[in-house]
């Protein structure tokens, strides 16, 4: 599956791509572009190849899209940007954490896009990300265009 360049471009420049397993500020071992590994297994020293690192990416943003679109406000996103927005937001933080942002889901079934900004900007995965993704996916929403 081909994904808009955009997506990729704005995920490689969001998510650091580490090749040696660590452990994310929400204490999972992760590794490569955020992709989480098992739990209940000890990583440390693990490392991956770059190729593994952009194919479990690519296994990551399938997975992403798919519980994206399976959301009730997908039908409600009108451009490519709102789209690739939610499904960032599902690929960062999975798309059963994603069913959590009632408020700017709702807003977004409403089409209030203001709200749906101010209510992703206003939770605490806002404070796990780097305010320029934070940002840049609440404007994105706001917008539905990319910035020229």
């Amino acid at each position: 599956m081909d994904f808009d360049a955009r997506l990729i471009r704005d995920i490689n420049t969001s998510e650091r791509c580490e090749l040696t397993a660590y452990v994310d500020t929400e204490g999972w071992w992760t590794v490569g572009w955020g992709h989480r590994l098992d739990p209940m297994l000890q990583w440390s020293g693990y490392t991956i190849t770059q190729q593994q690192a952009d194919n479990w990416r690519t296994v990551d943003l399938q997975k992403a899209l798919a519980g994206a679109e399976r959301t009730p406000e997908w039908p409600y996103l009108d451009t490519d940007c709102r789209r690739n927005a939610v499904v960032e937001l599902c690929f960062n933080m999975g798309a059963g954490r994603w069913l959590g942002f009632v408020d700017t889901r709702a807003a977004i079934r409403l089409h209030n896009w203001k709200a749906a900004h101010d209510e992703l900007l206003n939770s605490k995965w806002r404070t796990q990300v780097h305010e320029k993704r934070a940002n840049r996916l609440a404007n994105y929403l706001l917008t539905g265009a990319y910035p020229v």
